[in-house]
């Protein structure tokens, strides 16, 4: 038996020509005028460049409850969390208008071969030789957010019959 595990990075869904990097969420976010009160967002107004300057952002406000006085803080606490959520629909939102506007059918099929055939001379023999011994089980690993990579798994389902297929997925 032959197991392949891929490893699917954030990228994914950019590569496809989804319009899903922070940036492009967060001018989402202003052009529609989403919640206009809402404190987290205006938190990660100062530095929208990037995912992980959104974590950032994200982890300095939660540093203002914590210096809250202990008597408020319950209450900061509640409209923290209904925020967040605020936030967390919008972005789901978005990614389904992305995933909408992509055309994924299209755009990337898996065969049980394709995904090896640019390895170099030897490598490539060495998969084929394991491939040919049995069952071959694909795990992917995805750190996307998007549903891309199990809409192009659906899609390329013919190219990978008698294959068994896993994903492990953040979402």
């Amino acid at each position: 038996m032959a197991y392949v595990t891929f490893i699917v990075g954030n990228g994914l869904d950019i590569s496809l020509g989804m319009k899903t990097s922070y940036r492009d969420f967060f001018n989402y976010v202003e052009s529609n005028h989403l919640h206009p009160e809402n404190r987290i967002y205006k938190a990660i107004h100062e530095s929208p460049e990037t995912w992980a300057d959104f974590e950032l952002s994200l982890g300095r406000y939660t540093n203002y409850i914590e210096k809250t006085p202990e008597k408020d803080r319950k209450k900061e606490s509640i409209l923290f969390h209904e925020e967040l959520a605020e936030l967390i629909d919008d972005l789901a939102d978005y990614l389904d208008l992305q995933e909408k506007g992509a055309n994924l059918e299209e755009a990337v099929r898996l065969s049980s071969t394709g995904f090896y055939e640019e390895l170099p001379s030897g490598q490539r023999e060495r998969i084929e030789s394991h491939l040919q011994q049995g069952q071959t089980i694909f795990r992917f690993i995805t750190l996307n957010y998007t549903r891309a990579l199990e809409r192009i798994l659906s899609n390329s389902s013919t190219g990978l019959n008698n294959r068994r297929i896993g994903i492990a997925s953040p979402l």
